[in-house]
């Protein structure tokens, strides 16, 4: 399902007049992990992501090296090759940030943490930086993609957009 902008932005911009009339929060909100162009997850250079094995989401084409955090929750996961990492919101909303197509092969090489597992972060922390040169030069497909692992448990909106800047509003995730 999608929503036009306007209509995402004003769900997840409202405080408690918005709970009361619609039920929903910007507590529901998954906001955007680093500036750039949405890419639809179905055209994601790597099937895992595009066939949505592991869950509905966005690729982002990134403008910038580093990532942040889109909810307020727990780090979760963190990869020991630093390429991906995940976060769970209090209402048991699981996400995968994943950083570029096969970065894997790097082996932490050119990423630079900034959270561990088990650390609570708030929208916006910082997460990791990536060598967006080193990783270019190499020939690896920089697409971030912001999957969500409990796809079961909740209803997905995502924001009708083409580009996004950090801490937008993407996708509205409500527990069914």
């Amino acid at each position: 399902m999608f929503m036009n902008n306007m209509g995402l932005a004003f769900f997840c911009s409202g405080g408690t007049l918005l709970s009361s009339l619609f039920g929903k929060s910007n507590d529901e909100c998954v906001y955007a992990p680093i500036d750039g162009a949405i890419i639809p997850l179905e055209k994601v250079n790597d099937t895992t992501f595009s066939e949505g094995l592991l869950g509905p989401g966005i690729g982002i084409n990134p403008t910038s090296d580093t990532i942040f955090s889109p909810i307020d929750g727990e780090i979760t996961v963190v990869f020991p090759t630093k390429h991906a990492l995940c976060l769970k919101r209090k209402d048991g909303l699981d996400l995968m940030v994943h950083i570029g197509i096969d970065t894997v092969n790097l082996q932490g090489k050119g990423f630079q943490l900034f959270v561990q597992k088990g650390q609570k972060v708030k929208k916006g922390k910082k997460l990791v930086k990536f060598d967006k040169a080193l990783m270019q030069k190499e020939n690896y497909d920089m697409t971030i993609m912001l999957i969500v692992l409990s796809k079961e448990d909740f209803e997905i909106t995502f924001a009708d957009k083409d580009k996004v800047k950090k801490k937008e509003p993407v996708y509205y995730a409500k527990k069914k």
